[in-house]
């Protein structure tokens, strides 16, 4: 085989990995009013969301508007609970200030149902008004800052995430309650038996990258420039490779 097709085979050989990057579900929305998305509150207006990075057990997805540089990037795990929506979906009780709380999205391209992963603070009150288990982050109790937009990329993808499961208590007014399990992953319904408390630091596990697409590219950009200069080398009278 020579210089020149081992180059081609090369290229072709990455393409799965680039195709892969440039069909990462992404999707648009429009919020007629403010409205709560994890640790942050979206303004009116027209966005688009899309997958930016995944591991083993949550996605890594950016929240931007269309007019003007405001973004968001937060955790969002798959759900099988959203089944039947398209697009842009809202916790039927709000987290606070009477404002709507983004629960998800379900992307139209691939069929992805996607919920999304809450500061714990939030997570509590979400789950007080909706009776249902919501998904959580403690960054604090791990060390870290308890603001989500200042956690890097790589502590939210290795940052515990938690199920916050409401009950009700034995109260004359039926005070609800919120016990905390580690989400064990594959779906938000069904969260691990053994509880544990939130401000307990929790062991810290790095888990593979699944979908990053640059090692991939800086390949394809070093195989090709090196097939360049042996092609011209070649090419130069009297030189040999």
């Amino acid at each position: 085989m020579n210089l020149r097709s081992v180059v081609v085979a090369l290229f072709f050989a990455s393409l799965p990995g680039l195709s892969m990057a440039v069909d990462a579900p992404s999707g648009q929305f429009r919020l007629e009013q403010s409205a709560i998305a994890p640790g942050t509150v979206l303004r009116p207006g027209e966005y688009s969301i899309r997958v930016i990075d995944h591991l083993q057990d949550r996605f890594l997805v950016r929240v931007e508007k269309k007019q003007g540089a405001s973004h968001a990037v937060f955790i969002a795990v798959p759900t099988k609970s959203l089944a039947g929506h398209t697009g842009l979906v809202n916790w039927t009780g709000a987290a606070a200030q009477g404002k709507a709380a983004l629960r998800g999205f379900v992307f139209s391209n691939g069929g992805s149902a996607l919920e999304f992963v809450y500061p714990k603070d939030e997570a509590v009150s979400l789950a007080k008004a909706n009776g249902t288990p919501v998904l959580a982050v403690d960054p604090s109790s791990e060390g870290k800052s308890a603001e989500l937009a200042q956690l890097s990329k790589d502590d939210m993808q290795i940052v515990t995430l938690w199920m916050l499961t409401p009950t009700k208590v034995d109260a004359p007014a039926g005070e609800a309650t919120v016990s905390a399990s580690k989400y064990q992953g594959n779906e938000t319904t069904a969260p691990d038996k053994e509880e544990a408390k939130l401000n307990r630091p929790a062991i810290l596990k790095r888990l593979p990258h699944t979908a990053s697409a640059l090692p991939t590219v800086l390949l394809v950009g070093i195989a090709a420039a090196a097939g360049a200069i042996l092609l011209r080398r070649r090419r130069l009278p009297g030189a040999t490779v």
